[in-house]
């Protein structure tokens, strides 16, 4: 019962970092880098990584690492303050594959959280909400739907009517739509959240 922990392995901890970021990754994206066309006729042949144009140029996927890069500084930092792992190398390989995993939903561990302070938790349980990106087998509301709202309230906070991103207005459809996604997952949350809380009050008067 140790999950990933069990292998006590950098090596294997960082090949599934891999693969989960993959999972989280909008599957459309590796259609059009398979899919890319050829080089035209008298233009230089194209270099292999120009088939990685689709995912590095598109912004919901740069969002999607971002979120990943920046959440796994802030935990690592809190591990070395909380004196959890004083040893930066350690924290930054926890933290790592924590939040990816979190990140994802991929559900697996390589360390025991209940010891992590309540920022590193609130943090997780915040990127496990988030999920990720959409067309992806990873859970939570999705990337898009976190940055299309985020940029909804920046927008309202700088008294802009339209809500814009990369150089385009986003219609107020999907804006709605994402808040309906939004409010949904909340009262799904919440919801469950009650049940349980009544459910584990009932089996504890019964035994």
């Amino acid at each position: 019962g140790g999950s990933v922990g069990e292998f006590q392995s950098p090596l294997i901890e960082g090949t599934l970092i891999l693969f989960m970021i993959a999972a989280g990754t909008n599957f459309s994206l590796y259609y059009l880098m398979l899919n890319a066309p050829p080089a035209s006729p008298g233009e230089p042949k194209k270099r292999w990584y120009a088939r990685l144009s689709p995912l590095f140029g598109d912004p919901e996927f740069r969002g999607y690492i971002g979120i990943l890069l920046i959440s796994t500084v802030l935990l690592t930092t809190a591990l070395m303050v909380n004196k959890i792992y004083p040893d930066p190398l350690n924290a930054i390989r926890h933290a790592g594959f924590t939040v990816v995993s979190i990140t994802t939903t991929t559900g697996f561990g390589t360390e025991d959280l209940t010891g992590w302070g309540e920022f590193s938790k609130g943090l997780l349980l915040f990127l496990m909400f988030i999920g990720g990106s959409p067309g992806s087998v990873a859970g939570g509301v999705k990337v898009m739907v976190f940055a299309v709202l985020a940029m909804t309230v920046w927008s309202t906070l700088n008294g802009r009517r339209d809500t814009e991103a990369w150089g385009r207005r986003i219609p107020d459809e999907i804006v709605r739509k994402c808040a309906t996604i939004l409010a949904l997952c909340l009262a799904i949350a919440m919801i469950s959240a009650g049940v349980l809380a009544v459910t584990e009050h009932v089996v504890q008067e019964g035994q």
